[in-house]
């Protein structure tokens, strides 16, 4: 039992070492009234459809370490929105540009962070090419 307990004693301090994991979620919620298509730069067969009144999440996951998420536009990949079945539309705002993003985070260093980067689209936000 002696041998055991020095090892017991390390495997607790260095769990209680490790940093907790966080989370982020880049979401569009389209208040427009037309269908957008998200597209990934270096994914060409990735295609999500927002589609008219509705919030969904383009991309998620986990990351070691208690920073909350400081650039929506680091987070998940580059991307191309464009409104589905009209050419001669186009969105105005830039996905790949962090002023065209909304942030918000939650947790705290013990627990880790949620974060999530909002794109909100509007009727305003599509225009003619």
């Amino acid at each position: 039992m002696k041998s055991i307990f020095p090892i017991l004693v390390m495997l607790l301090l260095f769990l209680s070492a490790c940093d907790p994991s966080s989370e982020f979620r880049k979401t569009v919620d389209n208040k427009s009234n037309y269908n957008l298509l998200i597209y990934e730069y270096h994914n060409p067969g990735s295609k999500t459809l927002v589609k008219s009144g509705e919030k969904k999440v383009i991309a998620s996951g986990s990351y070691m370490g208690t920073n909350n998420v400081k650039s929506c536009v680091a987070v998940g990949d580059s991307v191309i929105c464009e409104v589905e079945g009209k050419d001669g539309l186009k969105v105005s705002k830039d996905f790949n540009n962090d002023n065209d993003w909304s942030t918000s985070s939650s947790g705290n260093n013990s627990k880790g962070y949620r974060s999530e980067c909002n794109m909100v689209i509007s009727n305003n936000d599509i225009m003619p090419e």
